[in-house]
Order: structure tokens, then C-alpha cells, then sequence
């Protein structure tokens, strides 16, 4: 803070957190490279579960990240692929993915900063030990829990993965807002380059949540598609013939810097992070949400809707949320909503908690850097009730902002822009 007013005051431009690096794994394909050509040819990541045995589940289908055992081992150590869990080596391989692209050779170990948006804690760490004896989760005298678990369960783990691989010594934290948690943590992130607390931020986030225990609870409360027999075609955000969702998985950070500092040593700028906000939905319900869309749309408008020519909506081809979603554009933008060009990227890489807006994320860095906007994955038949300009092919636009949705288990709104820079 002490830094932000000598600045302030001395009449330096204040600093404006830009996009130098991104770093990628997705059920799509692992690298911005694959999975953006991913996303633009229309494909999908939704396949038969391989993690486990899925046959006993309503929902037996998920969008699981297929090559990863291929990159921990072009990427890891040994004793990271044997000793951190798989959302922590999802993140750290996006990291470095990022690391590497952002053209940097070290990090300032007290001016670099690591925040992870996380949903969920490691849950196959607690069915490892419950299917290795459950008593031990309980009974110190089973003599039987495996002593790293607990560190491999928490919710930092991934943050705490990255700080130790880059050396970091500084500000590290975690952040949960369901769905929306990576949206939330790269908006922390650009705010600590904008208060001159970091010179370089690496923010992103991730969620490995296709476990029995996961899937287990989402079948029980119907928040998943029973659609099981035809995986490529059962995500139709917006799309009339939607069910409801499937879970995702993967991880996606970025390297943030200031603008100047990014120029000044040549560095590629992919764009620019905006403005941010988060509100609570407070909805007397067990899973709150505002159908007429006010709530979510106050959020988009607190975030700021000048210059916004495209939306990377939440779209999690549910019929309820998606529509709630229209409305919400259409109360924030008015008269403008008609003219926005829409997409969702669910389709492509399932609701995978905060790997889901991670990777929203990424892909609206990458729709600035091609000028391009990728498909909503298998939207055929318009929904009356959905009737905005949704886009059914990738397209090239001209592109300044773009506002990216995301909504929340328990009825948290996110919204971030991101423009060029």
C-alpha cells in the first residue's frame, strides 16, 4: 500500500496488470496451442468416466484430461507425480506451461505472488484411504492412515505445489467461490499488480472433482445429465434439446504483470484484466438462485458493460441457469443485448468447478490474441427462452472486451473483463 501512494503522488502511471503468459490442461488437449484449436474446430472433451468404475452411477460419463500422465512425465518430478495429488499436478503443469510461455527465466521470490482459485479439496486422497481400510479415517489405533494425507487433501495444496516449484517466498493464497473461484483469484491477482504488492502474479485455478465421492453427491442432488449413451453430443449450451451438465476437470493459470514492466522487456501481451465484481445471491433456498436473472445481472453491470462487444457466458447447458443467464444479459445490457456476440465453452470441457472458469479464462485471453471466437459446442436448435445472438461456429470479430459470467454453487456471481491490451 505504501508503494501505491509514492506512485500515486509522484505522478507515475499507476500499474496495469496484463496477460504474458498462459498455461493450459484441459480435457480438450493440454497447451493453448491444442486446445485452442480445440475449442475452434468444436470438440469435446465429455467421454466415458476412466477414472474409475462409473457403472453403478445415474451419470457414467465426465470431461476428464486425457494426456496427463504423458505430460507429468515430460514436466514433474518424481516426487511430485508420486506425492501431490492430481488437482496439484494439473496446476503445476499449467504453471509451467505459463511460465515458459511468458518468456520469464525467474521469479522475484519476494515480489511474486501465487493465488489459485479451488472449489474442492483432493477427494481421491479420502477414497485412497477409505478404500485402503475406511477405520482409518477415525481410529488413530487402525495405525493405518497414511501419514502425508493431510497435506495432500487441503485445499492449498496446488497453491502451496507452484509456490515451492517457483521458489516463492512471498504472498501465496487460495481462493473458494465454487464455480466461479478462478475468476475470483485472477481478479485478486491483478489487483495485487495494480497496488504495486507484486510484480509478477501467477493466478489461475483448478478442480479434479470426477471422484465416486463427487459424482456420488451431485447424482444424489440431479445436477447431472443421465444422458449417458451418446457423450459427444449430450452438452447443448442454450440450445433447446440441453438436459444438464456433466463434470469437468483441468487447470489454467496465467502469468500477470505490470504493462510497463511487461514492454519493457519485450515481452508478448495477450491482454489486459479489467474490472471485477462478486456478489452473494442471498436466496432463501437450498440451491439459491434468482430466476429473473436481477441478481446476476447487478453483477455484470458492477463489473462494467461499456465496450463490451462479446460474452464468455457460464452456459452450463442447464435449463434453468442457462435461461436465467439470458435474462441477466438482457436486464444488464438492455437494448445492447441483442448485439453481443455470446459463447460458452462448456460444452467443450464440462463443469469442472474452478477448472471451468480457469479455462473460461484462458479461452477469452486466446479469443483477443486470434481475434476469434470459438463455438458453443453443439448448439443446433435455439431455445425461444434463450434469445440472444448465441454463436454455433467460430467466427473472427473485432474484439476490445470481452465480460466473462460465472455463477456459483449457493449462488455466487462472478464477472471480470478482460480487454485488449
Amino acid at each position: 500500500m505504501v508503494r501505491w501512494f509514492k506512485q500515486h503522488w509522484s505522478g507515475k502511471k499507476p500499474p496495469r496488470p496484463v496477460v504474458t503468459g498462459v498455461g493450459i490442461v484441459s480435457p480438450i488437449g493440454t497447451g493453448q496451442d491444442a486446445f485452442w484449436a480445440a475449442l475452434l474446430a468444436g470438440r469435446t472433451g465429455v467421454r466415458k468416466i476412466s477414472l474409475f468404475d462409473a457403472t453403478h452411477y445415474p451419470t457414467r460419463i465426465a470431461a476428464e484430461v486425457p494426456d496427463l500422465d504423458e505430460w507429468e512425465e515430460k514436466l514433474l518430478s518424481a516426487r511430485q507425480r508420486n506425492h501431490f495429488s492430481r488437482a496439484a499436478r494439473m496446476a503445476l503443469i499449467a504453471y509451467k506451461l505459463a511460465h515458459v510461455d511468458s518468456g520469464l527465466r525467474e521469479f522475484d521470490p519476494f515480489r511474486t505472488a501465487v493465488v489459485t482459485g479451488s472449489a474442492s479439496i483432493a477427494f481421491e486422497v479420502l477414497e485412497e484411504q477409505i478404500r485402503r481400510s475406511s477405520s482409518a479415517l477415525l481410529d488413530f489405533s487402525q495405525g493405518e492412515m497414511e501419514p502425508l494425507s493431510m497435506l495432500r487433501t487441503v485445499m492449498s495444496a496446488p497453491t502451496n505445489a507452484i509456490a515451492l516449484d517457483a521458489g516463492i517466498e512471498g504472498y501465496s493464497t487460495t481462493v473458494t467461490n465454487a464455480c466461479a473461484s478462478a475468476l475470483s483469484a485472477i481478479a485478486l491477482g491483478a489487483d495485487r499488480i495494480r497496488r504495486d504488492e507484486a510484480e509478477v502474479v501467477i493466478a489461475g485455478g483448478v478442480d479434479a472433482p470426477i471422484t465416486p465421492i463427487v459424482l456420488n453427491a451431485h447424482c444424489a442432488a440431479r445436477l447431472l445429465t443421465t444422458n449417458n449413451e451418446d457423450p459427444e453430443t449430450v452438452l447443448e449450451p442454450f440450445d433447446m434439446r440441453r438436459t444438464k451438465p456433466v463434470l469437468g476437470e483441468g487447470s489454467a493459470y496465467l502469468i500477470l504483470e505490470d504493462r510497463e514492466r511487461a514492454l519493457a522487456r519485450g515481452a508478448r501481451i495477450y491482454a489486459e484484466i479489467g474490472g471485477y465484481a462478486q456478489m452473494q445471491e442471498n436466496m432463501n433456498e437450498i440451491f439459491p438462485m434468482d430466476r429473473s436473472g436481477s441478481k446476476w445481472a447487478a453483477c455484470l453491470k458492477a463489473a462494467g458493460t461499456e465496450g463490451v462487444s462479446h460474452i464468455s457466458a457460464h452456459g452450463p447447458s442447464d435449463r434453468i441457469i442457462d435461461r436465467t443467464e439470458n435474462l441477466a444479459l438482457k436486464t444488464a445490457f438492455g437494448e445492447r443485448a441483442q448485439s453481443l456476440f455470446i459463447t460458452s465453452i462448456k460444452g467443450a470441457v464440462g463443469s469442472g468447478m474452478a477448472s471451468a472458469s480457469a479455462l473460461q479464462v484462458a479461452a477469452a485471453v486466446l479469443s483477443l490474441k486470434h481475434q476469434m471466437i470459438p463455438p458453443i459446442y453443439n448448439y443446433k436448435e435455439p431455445d425461444p427462452e434463450c434469445d440472444l445472438r448465441y454463436i454455433p461456429e467460430a467466427m473472427s470479430a473485432r474484439i476490445k472486451t470481452i465480460l466473462l459470467s460465472s455463477h456459483g454453487l449457493g449462488g455466487i456471481n462472478c464477472a471480470l473483463r478482460v480487454s485488449g491490451a
